[in-house]
């Protein structure tokens, strides 16, 4: 992890309120890290992020904008060497300390680690995750973002938006800025997503994420996946997406 984490988030102190901080955030448990990545790796990111028109997954529809891809073999080996890091024992041993999860572990499918990105006139509406993972038999808990985008100005938009259960504020808003990473806790409690964001030609917003799991336990119950519109959502889209997420939970059983 030395090579890869700045190593003020190894040191035990910093744990310590890393640990204080997630517990006492608000609207959700979460902890912002600037500076997340060595300088080196992050550059080395940046430089070498992925085209977005090379990206397999486009997610375009009513209340998304984004290309998303994990095919690690693709990338430049920098992205392996980071997805490799996420996944070891000392990395869940990092997560388990500050979150007080116990058996976290990500997972080598779409839903383990991967790319983010958007371009101009990119959103996702703010919603709520799924919490579990299908193939692997596995329950979601905790969302590691990295945001790699250097020179971003506040006006291009493009924050991580943290609303409140009921959905009637935004309550913490966390700047998409270069080597910036987010973890949060992926429950009912942590509506999220972030406004369209207006960027100049060949600018992109750029992320890695990983996704951490831990096995079926007391307190599970399925959740799939669900957007949830805010209060100056227009009346029209506000019903599509309503009766949307309507249908798709009654069509669905765990």
């Amino acid at each position: 992890m030395k090579n890869i984490i700045n190593s003020i988030y190894l040191e035990e102190e910093k744990i310590a309120e890393l640990k204080a901080d997630f517990n006492n955030a608000k609207p959700c448990k979460y902890i912002v890290l600037p500076n997340f990545l060595t300088e080196e790796l992050a550059t080395t990111l940046y430089e070498n992020f992925p085209k977005i028109d090379t990206l397999n997954v486009k997610r375009k529809s009513l209340n998304e904008n984004k290309s998303e891809d994990y095919h690690f073999e693709r990338f430049h080996p920098s992205f392996s060497d980071l997805k490799a890091v996420v996944s070891t024992p000392e990395m869940y041993q990092f997560m388990e300390t500050i979150t007080g999860i116990k058996g976290l572990r990500t997972t080598n499918d779409s839903l383990g680690s991967g790319v983010h990105q958007g371009q101009n006139g990119s959103y996702v509406d703010v919603h709520i995750d799924v919490n579990y993972n299908p193939a692997e038999n596995l329950w979601r808990r905790i969302n590691l973002l990295i945001y790699l985008n250097k020179n971003w100005q506040p006006e291009y938009g493009g924050d991580l938006e943290l609303w409140d259960k009921k959905m009637t504020q935004c309550e913490a808003k966390v700047p998409c800025d270069f080597n910036r990473a987010v973890i949060f806790l992926t429950d009912e409690n942590s509506p999220h997503g972030y406004g369209e964001i207006t960027i100049p030609e060949g600018e992109t917003r750029k992320s890695f994420y990983t996704y951490y799991y831990t096995e079926i336990g007391e307190g599970f119950k399925y959740r799939d996946s669900k957007f949830v519109s805010r209060q100056d959502t227009p009346l029209a889209k506000k019903i599509v997406t309503e009766t949307k997420e309507a249908v798709k939970i009654r069509s669905k059983q765990f």
